[in-house]
Order: C-alpha cells, then structure tokens, then sequence
C-alpha cells in the first residue's frame, strides 16, 4: 500500500515561487507551474533539477517527517492492536508519538525582484534587482 500527501509551496502574487540555486546560491523566481526540470542558474548557467531554497526544504522535510510517522503509527496500530487485543489482556500495545510543530510555510517577499523575459525562449522569470542575466534559464545556449 503506497500513501501519498501534497504539500504546497506558497507563490508570490504574481505567481512566482521563489528557487535558490546550489551552486552559486542565489536566488530567482519561476512561474509556479514551470518545471524545475533542466533549469539553468540565470547568474553562474549551473544546470540542475533541485532549486528548492533552504527555507523550502526545511518545511517540506518538516511535513515529510510527520507524514511518514503517522504512517507508521497507523501501520504498527494495524499490525500489533489485533495482537493486543487476541491476548486477553497478557499482551499491550500502545503506539503514541508527539508531533513537532511544523514550520511555517516560507514566505515570499515582494519586493528584490525585477520581472524579465528570457529573449531566447520567450519564458518569463524573475530576478534578483540588479542582477545581470548571463545565461538562460531554460537551458538555452
């Protein structure tokens, strides 16, 4: 059995989300919707598939690690309440986990950014005020 959960990762007004690259470490804004596949770094043109900014991966991790505890909790309640009970009182089971807190989601600010679009490929991005733009961010040469 395969459980699933969706977490969002909250936009801009414009609906941009915030990505951080992990090469150089700055920071631009796709649309929301974009896939993060072949992404180049606009500033240094590092490729890569994984532009979650520190912020983002702590929350989502954060939500991940509760999930998978439910999950488990849920599954030892399944496999070891029947035991408990079949027993007549000879065995116990009890499964209790605290939940942590989890963090707020990361906000996004609105102002640092001037809105471009990418003159090869006509895809729309957002980039740190005063930052040149040295390479595609679709990966185009």
């Amino acid at each position: 059995m395969m459980a699933s959960t969706q977490i969002p990762i909250p936009s801009d007004s414009d609906g941009f989300v915030t990505r951080q690259c992990k090469s150089c470490k700055s920071r631009l804004k796709l649309k929301s919707e974009q896939s993060n596949d072949n992404i180049c770094c606009p500033y240094c043109g590092h490729a890569s598939n994984d532009w979650l900014t520190d912020e983002q991966r702590e929350y989502l991790n954060a939500h991940a690690k509760r999930f998978a505890t439910k999950i488990a909790d849920d599954r030892l309640k399944q496999m070891f309440g029947g035991v408990a009970r079949q027993s007549n009182g000879v065995i116990k089971f009890k499964a209790e986990h605290r939940a942590e807190s989890l963090p707020s989601p990361p906000l996004e600010l609105k102002g640092g950014f001037d809105k471009s679009i990418s003159p090869c490929c006509s895809i729309e991005i957002k980039t740190e005020l005063g930052r040149v733009i040295k390479f595609c961010s679709a990966g185009c040469k």
